[in-house]
């Protein structure tokens, strides 16, 4: 049996529609394009990111709004355990399409907990994003 943990990166080949919590309710492609950076120094490297060192230079995204909603839930839940109740409040869930033959690798490890790593250019990332939603069913705004 094969290593079940292996990396398995892909180049995006059919439309495929991934969710990323960002912190702005404005569809401005220059302001969403901070929230499809990779992170820096990341708080906590896991083992797998150890043995695949490229997952730190993707983006982990949600494979569904339902998913995106509990991550943007659990973010605020922390931020005010950390003493910084604001910095998600007016957190939304971008709906991103990522389409073939933009530059764009994907990891679809169809685990149960809904997460996905994506790669591409923070722009052509933050580009991709056809609407914002709110937490609750509300959408911000539409290309």
């Amino acid at each position: 049996m094969g290593d079940r943990k292996q990396l398995k990166r892909k180049p995006v080949t059919e439309a495929t529609i991934v969710y990323r919590v960002v912190g702005t309710s404005d569809l401005n492609s220059a302001l969403l394009e901070p929230y499809f950076r990779p992170e820096d120094k990341p708080q906590e490297i896991t083992a797998r990111e150890k043995r695949y060192p490229e997952l730190l230079d993707g983006i982990c995204v949600d494979s569904s709004i339902e998913q995106a909603r509990i991550t943007l839930s659990n973010m605020r839940k922390a931020a005010s355990r950390d003493g910084e109740s604001e910095k998600w409040q007016d957190g939304c869930i971008a709906e991103v399409v990522l389409q073939p033959d933009q530059g764009f690798d994907h990891e679809n490890r169809k685990k149960s907990h809904g997460k996905q790593t994506i790669w591409g250019d923070s722009t052509n990332l933050a580009g991709a994003v056809c609407r914002l939603h709110q937490a609750d069913d509300r959408m911000t705004g539409e290309d």
